[in-house]
């Protein structure tokens, strides 16, 4: 099923497939299947400091796509 186009939505798809594969998977685990930051650290074998600064990237890089939604609401 295709849905409708739109921009926030294919802006932030666009995000998520311009991660590199590390990155990719942090971000999967913590929203998809919503593992606290602890868990991403034991599943991925990585310190809590990388799963957090990969997180707060990544939120920083999607608030510039949804400032433009969130302001007009």
């Amino acid at each position: 099923m295709r849905l409708p186009h739109d921009p926030i939505r294919d802006n932030l798809h666009d995000l998520v497939r311009g991660l590199d594969g590390r990155e990719k998977a942090i971000v999967m685990l913590y929203y998809a299947d919503e593992l606290q930051p602890e868990e991403v650290s034991a599943v991925m074998e990585l310190p809590v400091t990388v799963i957090t600064a990969t997180l707060r990237s990544f939120r920083a890089s999607a608030a510039t796509i949804l400032a433009p939604r969130l302001l007009a609401a």
